[in-house]
């Protein structure tokens, strides 16, 4: 069992004389704080408590847990401008009637420097946070301030340098911060802990649930693994139900959002999209002040903001009238423009009719990778996704399914590696995460390989042995034409000609059975 340290300054005592009265405790196993337990980090130096608000101080590693787990606190949590935190979430359950139960604070003296935090999710934790204050998101990340959502596997080297992903693969060999080494090449998902952390996440009415309040557009938010989930509140059509899931609250755009890992359920608000933009229109009131102050208040008019998915296993469900990842409901036209990029990881958008399943109306869509099942792209060009970055080529769709493998292979699967070739020559395509909920992988390819052969090998994780499967090529002669979408799979077997009757096996051609000559061919 480990040893509780404890750090004493204790008053020197003297012949009964009592010389200094100060007593600093150094929290290694954790003491009760308000309504929480924090381990980690002195209290009035790495943090302070005063007025229901526990006030983050430092970059000190604090691990954070509520007394009571099962009764939400309304104690919260407040990172100041310039702040740097680290948090540990390992059983958090904030639910607040008065501001937002996370704030990290904007900016508030033009350097466009506001706080930052990254908030790591305990293995086998559940944390909660609900605002039930109006305007205001459930996390709140606006404008000037960055976020960072991870489980206990954290997206760091050993020297605490952030690991970028390549096309959904390790970018480099890497020994990480826990002593685990990865090669170039290999899946993403094995910086995603098996035993995530999950955060659950609600904003009220005109806020997003992670991002900008009533007016602030998103901040600088990226998800390296967790299993999240995150509602922009409000099913009916009021001007209320404007905030997206994870990005903008009302009138604001979504920020800057990278998805590098870690199962994510976004919901937007009526109005709003899952992940992008909230809800501008002409009927609502202007946006509300918000304390701290929102940067930049009411100008994201709605627009997607910039969206990377680099990996991990996404739903995102638009509003009734919002993208699944994208713009929220009208808005206007600003100066700002966007770019939506999917390089790896499995993505899987609902709109409904008349929205998109990506698209900005500022923004460019380009699929360069990843499993997206996806009908419906808006770019600035058009109702079209782009295939390289300098968008010589449209995107097309071609799909596998690993039904033939049974049914213990048909359901979200976990891919272990994937290799595609076109016209024999191997193709960089960003590799996705996990089939869909059917056992299917969906493709994106420039339109310039229209009719081309292309051959994909694929690895799986089976999910009774937990072990790597190897699937026969799928294989396409003449890609892109016609209405058939699926590469399919060419079966070796070996039959014999002792008990094969003539005219079982038929000539397509003719119809005609094969002739001794014919079925010495094939038997040999």
């Amino acid at each position: 069992m480990k040893k509780k340290r404890w750090l004493f300054l204790l008053p020197l005592i003297c012949g009964g004389m009592l010389f200094g009265n100060s007593i600093t405790i150094r929290a290694e196993e954790g003491i009760n704080v308000g309504s929480f337990i924090i381990s980690g980090g002195i209290k009035d130096t790495d943090y302070s408590y005063a007025g229901g608000i526990l006030t983050i101080l430092s970059s000190e590693t604090l691990t954070i847990k509520n007394k009571d787990i099962n009764t939400p606190a309304t104690d919260r949590i407040l990172v100041p401008e310039k702040v740097k935190a680290n948090l540990v979430f390992a059983g958090v359950n904030i639910k607040t009637n008065s501001n937002s139960p996370f704030t990290l604070t904007p900016d508030s003296d033009g350097d466009g420097k506001g706080a930052s935090a990254q908030i790591i999710l305990a293995d086998n934790t559940t944390n909660t946070l609900v605002s039930n204050s109006t305007y205001y998101p459930g996390l709140r990340s606006g404008k000037t301030t960055s976020l960072i959502i991870d489980d206990a596997i954290v997206n760091e080297d050993i020297n605490g340098n952030a690991i970028i992903p390549e096309l959904g693969r390790i970018p480099n060999d890497v020994t990480l911060s826990n002593g685990t080494k990865l090669n170039k090449g290999d899946r993403l998902t094995l910086l995603d802990s098996k035993n995530a952390g999950t955060l659950n996440v609600t904003g009220s009415n005109y806020a997003a649930g992670i991002g900008g309040g009533d007016g602030e557009d998103g901040g600088n938010i990226t998800i390296n693994g967790g299993v999240i989930k995150a509602t922009g509140i409000g099913t009916g059509d009021g001007i209320e139900n404007g905030g997206a899931g994870i990005g903008g609250g009302n009138y604001a755009a979504g920020g800057n959002i990278v998805i590098n890992g870690g199962t994510i359920t976004a919901q937007g608000a009526y109005h709003a999209a899952g992940i992008g933009g909230g809800y501008a229109t002409r009927y609502a009131s202007a946006p509300q002040p918000l304390t701290p102050a929102v940067v930049d208040a009411g100008t994201g008019k709605a627009k997607s903001g910039n969206i990377t998915i680099n990996g991990g296993l996404t739903y995102s469900n638009g509003g009734a009238h919002g993208d699944a990842f994208g713009d929220g409901c009208v808005g206007s036209t600003t100066t700002d423009q966007y770019k939506i990029i999917v390089t790896g990881g499995t993505i899987i958008p609902t709109a409904v009719s008349g929205r998109y399943d990506l698209g900005g109306s500022q923004a460019d869509v380009f699929v360069l990778g990843g499993s997206l099942s996806a009908s419906r792209f808006s770019s600035k060009g058009g109702a079209v996704a782009y295939g390289d970055m300098d968008k010589t080529t449209q995107v097309f769709m071609t799909k596998i399914t690993l039904n033939s493998w049974g049914t213990d292979k048909v359901g979200t699967t976990l891919v272990d590696d994937m290799e595609m070739k076109i016209n024999g020559i191997n193709y960089n395509y960003g590799v996705p995460s996990y089939t869909d909920a059917n056992g299917v992988l969906y493709f994106w390819l420039p339109d310039t390989n229209k009719g081309a052969e292309v051959s994909i090998d694929l690895d799986i994780i089976d999910k009774t042995t937990n072990t790597i499967v190897n699937t026969d090529t799928f294989f396409a002669k003449d890609v892109g034409n016609g209405s058939n979408t699926f590469l399919k799979q060419y079966i070796n077997f070996d039959i014999g000609n002792e008990n094969m009757p003539n005219g079982l096996i038929t000539k397509r051609y003719n119809g005609l059975g094969l002739n001794d000559e014919e079925s010495i061919c094939i038997y040999d």
